[in-house]
């Protein structure tokens, strides 16, 4: 197909393919407290376990574990953060290299579109519906440079489009393994998360808490359901969401080695509990966040 386009058009694609990248990669550097965080975070603590711990894409495994040595969970395929971790074993884990991956993914998935609709329709629509979903889809543009895995799930969709496209064609095998391959990776890669908003509260405590934490220590939450703070801490511990504990819980992780626990004041049942409070330390406060040392029990 490439040997069809004009020399002017090639350069087109080539610039909307390079604005694409540049726009998402702007923002290479932006830290995980960003919008969605909880997906982010989620993502990013599985690609660093796989790296730190148990290299193995078939065992996923999270900080949100309590007292217990392996985090394993059921999820998806993690095939974005395995690919991630794959890439940290060379060069050292860095979230950068998840932003990194995706604004690569859009080339590639932009690329494949382009040939797909040129191949489909001409070279005159290629063009428009690449320009479209490089620069007209705003939830594009924040997912392809986000640590999620969504690029890569549209990546491969696109790829069995066009591997479907070229077996009705010619009913090649390597076309038709190529879109077996892709459409079973791309099915069992699907995972469902919920999908919190930015809280700027968020990234002053872990700058803050940090600093203060003894090494391995254990922190819990409470009424505070995402995992992001866990991972800018980078420590083990336990989630526990608004109306989801009681007071016999947060004893039992007191009781396994929770030596920080993190309340949300703004939440109904910010207050600690009695059997807690009078072994309670104030470490930090940072809007409706307030985190505790706990007394060894």
């Amino acid at each position: 197909m490439a040997s069809n386009i004009d020399p002017p058009l090639r350069l087109v694609v080539f610039w909307i393919l390079l604005f694409g990248f540049c726009v998402r990669a702007q923002t290479l550097r932006t830290p995980l407290f960003d919008h969605h965080n909880w997906r982010q975070a989620d993502t990013a603590q599985i690609a660093r376990n796989f790296w730190r711990e148990r290299f193995n894409p078939f065992f996923p495994q999270v900080d949100q574990r309590g007292a217990q040595e392996r985090g394993y969970v059921e999820t998806g395929f993690e095939l974005y953060a395995f690919v991630v971790a794959s890439v940290a074993r060379v060069v050292g884990f860095h979230v950068e290299i998840g932003r990194a991956l995706n604004c690569v993914l859009f080339v590639v998935s932009g690329a494949i579109l382009f040939g797909f609709l040129a191949r489909r329709y001409d070279i005159g629509t290629a063009v428009i519906g690449l320009f479209t979903y490089a620069f007209g889809l705003p939830l594009s543009l924040f997912l392809d440079r986000a640590v999620i895995n969504e690029p890569l799930l549209v990546c491969l969709s696109f790829v069995c489009l066009a591997s479907a496209q070229a077996f009705v064609r010619s009913r090649s095998w390597p076309a038709a393994m190529t879109l077996i391959v892709a459409s079973s990776t791309l099915v069992r890669s699907v995972s469902f998360h919920s999908w919190y908003e930015y809280d700027p509260d968020r990234p002053l405590l872990c700058r803050e808490l940090r600093p203060q934490l003894q090494p391995r220590e254990l922190v819990a939450f409470v009424d505070y359901p995402s995992p992001d703070l866990l991972f800018c801490l980078d420590r083990h511990g336990w989630l526990f969401g608004e109306g989801e504990w009681s007071s016999d819980d947060l004893l039992e992780a007191w009781k396994q080695g929770a030596g920080v626990l993190v309340v949300n004041d703004s939440a109904s049942t910010g207050a600690l509990p009695d059997g807690i409070r009078h072994h309670a330390t104030l470490m930090a406060r940072t809007g409706h966040l307030t985190a505790y040392r706990l007394d060894a029990p």
